[in-house]
Protein backbone atom coordinates (compact mmCIF):
# COMPACT_ATOMS: atom_id res chain seq x y z
CA UNK A 1 0.00 0.00 0.00
CA UNK A 2 1.31 3.42 -0.95
CA UNK A 3 1.77 6.08 1.69
CA UNK A 4 -0.05 9.36 1.06
CA UNK A 5 2.08 12.41 0.27
CA UNK A 6 0.14 15.66 0.41
CA UNK A 7 1.41 18.47 -1.81
CA UNK A 8 0.77 21.77 -0.02
CA UNK A 9 -0.75 23.63 -2.95
CA UNK A 10 -4.03 24.04 -4.76
CA UNK A 11 -2.15 24.69 -8.02
CA UNK A 12 -3.00 21.72 -10.26
CA UNK A 13 -0.03 22.37 -12.58
CA UNK A 14 2.41 22.31 -9.67
CA UNK A 15 0.87 19.07 -8.35
CA UNK A 16 1.11 17.49 -11.81
CA UNK A 17 4.79 18.48 -12.11
CA UNK A 18 5.58 16.98 -8.69
CA UNK A 19 3.61 13.81 -9.50
CA UNK A 20 5.63 13.40 -12.68
CA UNK A 21 8.89 13.99 -10.83
CA UNK A 22 7.99 11.46 -8.10
CA UNK A 23 6.16 8.93 -10.28
CA UNK A 24 8.57 6.09 -9.46
CA UNK A 25 8.21 6.46 -5.70
CA UNK A 26 5.96 4.54 -3.38
CA UNK A 27 3.67 7.51 -2.64
CA UNK A 28 0.06 8.23 -3.42
CA UNK A 29 0.51 11.92 -4.30
CA UNK A 30 -2.45 14.23 -3.72
CA UNK A 31 -2.98 17.97 -3.44
CA UNK A 32 -4.04 19.74 -0.27
CA UNK A 33 -7.47 20.36 -1.81
CA UNK A 34 -7.90 16.59 -2.27
CA UNK A 35 -7.67 16.01 1.48
CA UNK A 36 -9.03 19.23 2.99
CA UNK A 37 -12.55 19.78 1.77
CA UNK A 38 -13.28 22.72 4.08
CA UNK A 39 -12.63 26.20 2.81
CA UNK A 40 -9.48 27.31 4.61
CA UNK A 41 -7.35 30.33 3.92
CA UNK A 42 -4.03 29.81 2.25
CA UNK A 43 -1.08 30.63 4.49
CA UNK A 44 0.62 33.99 4.21
CA UNK A 45 4.10 33.83 2.73
CA UNK A 46 6.06 36.28 4.84
CA UNK A 47 9.41 34.53 4.98
CA UNK A 48 12.59 36.01 3.55
CA UNK A 49 13.15 33.23 1.01
CA UNK A 50 11.48 30.37 -0.84
CA UNK A 51 12.78 27.66 1.48
CA UNK A 52 11.35 29.35 4.57
CA UNK A 53 8.06 30.04 2.74
CA UNK A 54 7.79 26.33 1.90
CA UNK A 55 8.50 25.36 5.51
CA UNK A 56 5.85 27.78 6.79
CA UNK A 57 3.33 26.45 4.26
CA UNK A 58 3.96 22.81 5.22
CA UNK A 59 3.62 23.57 8.93
CA UNK A 60 0.44 25.55 8.32
CA UNK A 61 -1.28 22.77 6.39
CA UNK A 62 -0.10 19.87 8.54
CA UNK A 63 -2.16 21.33 11.38
CA UNK A 64 -5.33 20.56 9.36
CA UNK A 65 -4.37 16.95 8.56
CA UNK A 66 -4.36 13.66 10.46
CA UNK A 67 -1.33 12.95 12.61
CA UNK A 68 1.68 11.51 10.73
CA UNK A 69 0.55 12.84 7.35
CA UNK A 70 3.52 13.67 5.13
CA UNK A 71 3.31 17.15 3.61
CA UNK A 72 5.55 18.49 0.86
CA UNK A 73 5.61 22.21 0.19
CA UNK A 74 7.58 23.92 -2.54
CA UNK A 75 8.01 27.58 -3.41
CA UNK A 76 8.85 28.75 -6.92
CA UNK A 77 10.64 31.85 -5.76
CA UNK A 78 13.66 32.67 -7.87
CA UNK A 79 16.58 33.98 -5.87
CA UNK A 80 19.31 35.92 -7.59
CA UNK A 81 22.63 35.76 -5.78
CA UNK A 82 24.07 39.21 -5.25
CA UNK A 83 20.78 41.04 -5.86
CA UNK A 84 19.29 42.70 -2.78
CA UNK A 85 15.53 42.34 -3.20
CA UNK A 86 14.54 44.22 -0.05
Amino acid sequence: MKEKLVIATTNKNKVDRIKKLLRNTNFDIVSISDVIKDNINEPEENANNGIDNAIEKAIYYVNYLPKNTIVLAQDDTIELVGVDEK
